[in-house]
């Protein structure tokens, strides 16, 4: 367990346990369910609805999965997935490129909650992640989204430097200073750097 959120408990995926690898993938399905027509995401992930599983296509020996899990039950209730080392990155699917240099890079592949909107636990959880990446040594994290959710990563502190519309939907790619999880921390750094 690496930290606490009011009743939930903040650990990372044991990719070499299959029971948990099953559960989360579980969860990452009930959470996208809804929008399991979208196409875009469709061919973006390995879905498998006759289990209900959904799973990213870069390995788990590639990835963090950070899961956030009610104390009480043990459910999952938020994850977020990150490409470690960005040498198959996402975000090429929808035409973005991350830099050449991978060294203390790491890719956001996917965010989701379940039953959980509190948004004191999204800052918290996200402050620990961010913690736990500059620990490992990742200063940047890229990732992409859709517009809906893109004010949300605004405030925790993302940089947008690409858009594209991709069959009428468009999507956003995103650059996230792990040291920042601000908007407005953020923006002053951007507008310091601008100054120079």
């Amino acid at each position: 367990m690496m930290g606490e959120i009011s009743n939930l408990n903040l650990e990372i995926l044991d990719p070499d346990s299959p029971d948990e690898v099953a559960r989360y993938e579980r969860a990452f399905y009930k959470a996208y369910e809804r929008a399991s027509g979208n196409m875009l995401i469709r061919k973006l992930w390995n879905w498998n609805d006759e289990e209900q599983r959904l799973a990213v296509k870069v390995p788990y020996n590639r990835q963090l999965n950070y899961i956030l899990r009610c104390r009480d039950t043990g459910e999952i209730v938020t994850a977020l997935a990150v490409n470690r080392d960005c040498i198959q990155a996402q975000s090429v699917a929808y035409g973005f490129q991350i830099s050449n240099s991978t060294h203390g890079t790491c890719e956001f592949l996917t965010l989701f909650s379940l039953n959980e909107y509190d948004m004191h636990s999204r800052f918290a959880f996200w402050r620990l992640v961010f913690a736990d990446l500059q620990a490992r040594g990742y200063k940047t994290a890229f990732g992409t989204t859709a517009k809906r959710l893109l004010r949300f990563y605004l405030r925790m502190g993302a940089e947008v430097i690409d858009q594209r519309t991709i069959e009428e939907e468009e999507r956003f790619f995103l650059k996230f200073d792990t040291s920042c999880t601000s908007w407005q921390i953020a923006r002053g750094r951007r507008e310091s750097r601008r100054d120079q």
